[in-house]
């Protein structure tokens, strides 16, 4: 059997928290992990919001039931940025789908902009700034790590922040040690907890310009 490829135009969704406005100085660019989907992830976001700040949360295109897809009517449904199938092309498709709204975002707008991961959205957000699709001055990974493909030297000259709760069972003291080694200028934030973004350390770390 023979494979091929073909292009087309879609249409994907995205949200925006805060008003779009010429006050705006910061915008953050905030990647949902696996089998979320971004309006109730950007909902943890919301009390960060105020008039010089502006959050985009854009979504992956693959969709799947969380729960029995026989009773599909009921069952949640969630997003991913994509599986190892077809990787490196799912790789371009949603590195493009992240550059075309940020170009929409930031048409006309002289904004700082910052790339927030969570989890699955960790490494999505890392390949998305080493393939120059966003110049971004700050970048934060929660409850995830920096890919291998991505050299570390793409990372290591941008305001890079590493976040995990203490109690996370997807992430190993290995990996963690990784980062120290591999990212030296990323700071690395701890707090009690697990697989999650903790409202109390979000605040502290999003601070700043």
């Amino acid at each position: 059997m023979e494979e091929f490829t073909t292009s087309f135009v879609t249409t994907s969704r995205y949200y925006v928290l805060g008003k779009r406005s010429p006050q705006i100085t910061r915008i953050w660019f905030a990647l949902h992990g696996y089998g979320q989907l971004a309006r109730y992830f950007g909902q943890k976001f919301a009390p960060l919001v105020d008039e010089r700040t502006l959050f985009v949360f854009p979504e992956g295109s693959h969709k799947f039931y969380l729960e029995d897809v026989r009773n599909h009517a009921h069952s949640r449904i969630g997003a991913s940025w994509m599986t190892r199938e077809n990787r490196l092309t799912e790789i371009e498709n949603y590195c493009n789908y992240l550059t075309g709204i940020r170009k929409e975002i930031t048409r006309g707008k002289n904004a700082k902009l910052g790339l927030f991961g969570f989890s699955q959205g960790c490494a999505t957000a890392a390949r998305w700034l080493a393939s120059g699709g966003i110049e971004a001055d700050r970048l934060v990974l929660w409850a995830g790590v920096f890919p291998k493909d991505i050299p570390p030297d793409k990372i290591n000259k941008i305001n890079a922040t590493c976040v995990y709760g203490t109690e996370d069972p997807w992430l190993t003291s290995e990996q963690l040690e990784e980062i120290r080694i591999q990212y030296p200028a990323c700071q690395l934030i701890s707090f009690r907890g697990g697989h999650e973004i903790d409202p109390t350390t979000l605040p502290t770390v999003m601070a700043g310009n």
